[in-house]
């Protein structure tokens, strides 16, 4: 994968999965402000920040619902010939979805983590 992905977390819960996935993908931990202790880039609004990801291109893992995930990007979802990989992960990290992208890396991805 030519671009670094984001690995975004929601929850103290889902911090270890989010930490031992970044490592593995030499990625940094983006966590949600008061939430996830000590993360590489903290923000704010969930749904603001998966989206300028998501715009920016960068390949998403997000240690979270894929429900959120789902709402978060919806109004920006276009071209699926273009859009970055979107993969989601549950909290212990027993299963990884593939959301969006699966053609650019998204199965791959998922595979991975």
């Amino acid at each position: 994968m030519a671009v670094t992905p984001a690995v975004l977390c929601l929850s103290s819960s889902g911090a270890v999965v989010a930490r031992r996935m970044a490592a593995d993908l030499g990625a940094p931990v983006h966590g949600l402000s008061g939430r996830v202790e000590a993360p590489d880039i903290a923000f704010d609004d969930t749904a603001e920040h998966l989206r300028a990801l998501f715009l920016a291109g960068t390949p998403i893992v997000a240690v979270a619902a894929v429900g959120i995930v789902v709402r978060a990007l919806a109004s920006v979802i276009g071209d699926k010939r273009v859009e970055p990989p979107v993969v989601a992960v549950a909290d212990d990290g027993s299963v990884a979805v593939p959301l969006l992208g699966g053609h650019r890396g998204a199965n791959a991805l998922a595979r991975r983590v």
